[in-house]
């Protein structure tokens, strides 16, 4: 008897199966699919087995080469601003900064009613080739066109926004953590308050939620400190106000 297999497969639900045909008193048998589940995996697809997951953590920053290649410097590196020769872009990325951006909204009734002085128009960049686009800074519409095409005196693009500013502020990781397990705060809610709070403020809620730094409300230091925000705008003395 000969016995001729082809292949091993593996369904959605871990059962190996396999072809087989038989070849018995002169004669092959037909392909018979043989299933089987396997107590042992070892050559074999299987199934996950439960366990904890463990991951490396991500640098802060990092230099790369035209390769791809990355360079993660040390603590020394970084405080002497040494960048390795052949590395000519720094990535970065800073867990504990808030990125704060404020839009200016173009209405399109307000690029619909202007008159588009020739001394307000700018060209602007980032097209391929056969395309080119301007913009007008009086009421911040935008045209688009091919270069072998005139432009419109009419229609101009608006119903859009342009960013004026960015700005971005750091927040410690133990007070938001004391404020978040506290129960007082969810940790959006937590990271926003700190991000935002000045010196007195941040100082304060240090205090209130039981890290070793900090000073209380009221105290000489919070008096001294003399910053202010949204917070303690209302709470500070006016002559302490900065």
């Amino acid at each position: 008897m000969i016995v001729f297999r082809l292949g091993k497969w593996t369904s959605s639900s871990q059962v190996f199966f396999v072809y087989e045909r038989i070849y018995i008193n002169g004669m092959w048998t037909p392909f018979c699919k043989i299933r089987k589940r396997y107590k042992s995996w070892f050559g074999y697809f299987h199934k996950p087995q439960p366990r904890s997951m463990y991951i490396k953590p991500l640098p802060t920053l990092w230099f790369e080469n035209e390769r791809g290649e990355k360079y993660i410097p040390t603590i020394d590196e970084i405080k002497e601003v040494k960048m390795p020769e052949g590395y000519n872009y720094l990535h970065s990325q800073f867990p504990t900064r808030l990125s704060h951006s404020i839009l200016k909204l173009i209405n399109q009734k307000d690029v619909d009613s202007c008159n588009h002085p020739s001394a307000k128009i700018r060209p602007t960049d980032g097209w391929v080739d056969d395309v080119e686009g301007r913009k007008c800074l009086k009421c911040g519409g935008t045209q688009v066109k091919k270069k072998d095409e005139k432009w419109s005196e009419t229609k101009w693009n608006g119903n859009r926004s342009d960013e004026i500013s960015r700005g971005d502020s750091g927040w410690s990781p133990d007070l938001v953590l004391a404020m978040t397990n506290s129960g007082d705060y969810e940790l959006p809610d937590a990271i926003l308050i700190a991000a935002n709070s000045c010196s007195r403020c941040m100082n304060a809620l240090a205090y209130q939620y039981g890290l070793d730094w900090g000073f209380q409300v009221g105290s000489e230091e919070w008096v001294k400190t003399g910053t202010s925000c949204q917070f303690c705008e209302f709470e500070v003395p006016e002559h302490q106000v900065q």
